[in-house]
């Protein structure tokens, strides 16, 4: 700590004043292809305001408001030596598979990233409440696989916990001093946008 005008400058405002890793992390159903296509649209106006959401493959995708997976794949392929992708203060990167892959299959490689890294990550991590997340699902099956069974069957056999690794990811940022912001997407719908840009 250094004496700045008489005074010594907080821990949290020196974390404040270095550059920002965030990395949005939000399961299934909770406005993620929405939220990454604004990104994907509105790229010049974010590295205007310094942060960079680095470039992917699937922007014109995402950009016509098509589902994506967002630009997860850019910090995968370069978990270690970000600073050579951009010259922005801040990186931004958006993928709900990293809600289960990051401490999944992907544990020893992110575990090593959190250590170098640690201080200036900021997770944003967004769930949804229980029913609606499984109701959602369900529709989604209807839709997409052409799930011919009713609501109450899908209850009966719905094996995903969503909501478990919830507590993976806040022990994993107690462990390497990250930022956690949690955020419910059903408390929230109405105002995700906004509220999504203020955390960032």
């Amino acid at each position: 700590k250094k004496p700045w005008k008489g005074y010594m400058i907080h821990d949290k405002i020196i974390n404040m004043l270095k550059e920002k890793i965030i990395i949005h992390v939000g399961h299934g159903k909770t406005g993620t292809s929405f939220l990454q296509s604004f990104l994907a649209l509105n790229r010049e106006k974010l590295l205007k305001l310094g942060i960079d959401y680095p470039q992917d493959p699937s922007f014109p995708d995402a950009k016509k408001g098509n589902i994506t997976s967002g630009n997860g794949l850019v910090l995968l392929e370069k978990f270690i030596g970000l600073e050579k992708i951009s010259h922005q203060e801040n990186l931004l990167f958006s993928n709900e598979n990293f809600y289960h892959d990051l401490l999944g299959k992907k544990k020893n490689e992110f575990m090593k990233f959190s250590d170098v890294y640690g201080s200036r990550i900021r997770i944003i991590l967004y769930t949804r409440n229980l029913f609606s997340q499984i109701f959602s699902t369900w529709a989604q099956t209807v839709k997409r696989s052409l799930q011919v069974n009713d609501l109450n069957y899908f209850l009966y056999n719905f094996k995903h916990f969503y909501h478990k690794g919830i507590l993976d990811w806040i022990d994993h940022t107690k462990k390497f001093g990250m930022e956690l912001i949690i955020r419910n997407y059903s408390k929230n719908k109405s105002n995700l946008l906004n509220c999504f840009l203020e955390d960032c």
